[in-house]
């Protein structure tokens, strides 16, 4: 299970450079200390819009990761946030209204998010690690080779351990 997000901001980093280029400049959060391993990632993923603070101007870096949360950060690595925060369509019957609605149905249409089924996403759930890399792969373009290579969750590994995710 990822236990916060501490543990993806690097791999997310490294998504959003092979997405998107950033402007250089500094933003800092009362919580992240700077000599923290993830600062600078969470300094350029803040630059380039994957991931932004809370209503206080906090990151919260110890908090854990929804799944919600983490299709809108791979959304934004991705360069598809503007498109995705201003539609609140998505065919999953248990994220219908919720914030992210426009991300996770993005995230499907760019064929790295699926549901538990055809109607639940469980948006408010944490996101374990294998989901985590089930997305990030699918997100580099490398879905259909996993599904040959052992499937959801074996070929995914396969996967994420060639483009060095964890």
């Amino acid at each position: 299970m990822l236990k916060n997000l501490k543990k993806v901001i690097s791999t997310i980093a490294a998504v959003a450079i092979l997405a998107t280029s950033a402007s250089a400049f500094a933003v800092t959060f009362p919580d992240v200390d700077a000599s923290a391993a993830y600062a600078s990632d969470v300094e350029l993923l803040t630059a380039l819009g994957v991931v932004n603070g809370d209503d206080n101007g906090k990151f919260n870096p110890d908090n854990t990761v929804t799944r919600a949360e983490f299709a809108k950060m791979v959304v934004e690595a991705l360069g598809k946030g503007e498109a995705a925060a201003s539609s609140s369509y998505t065919r999953f019957a248990d994220a219908q209204g919720h914030w992210a609605a426009g991300y996770i149905e993005a995230g499907v249409a760019a064929e790295f998010i699926n549901g538990y089924d055809e109607n639940t996403f469980g948006p408010d759930d944490t996101v374990t690690f294998a989901q985590a890399v089930k997305m990030l792969v699918g997100a580099a373009g490398y879905e259909s080779w996993a599904q040959m290579a052992g499937g959801w969750k074996a070929g995914a590994w396969y996967y994420a351990a060639g483009l060095n995710v964890f």
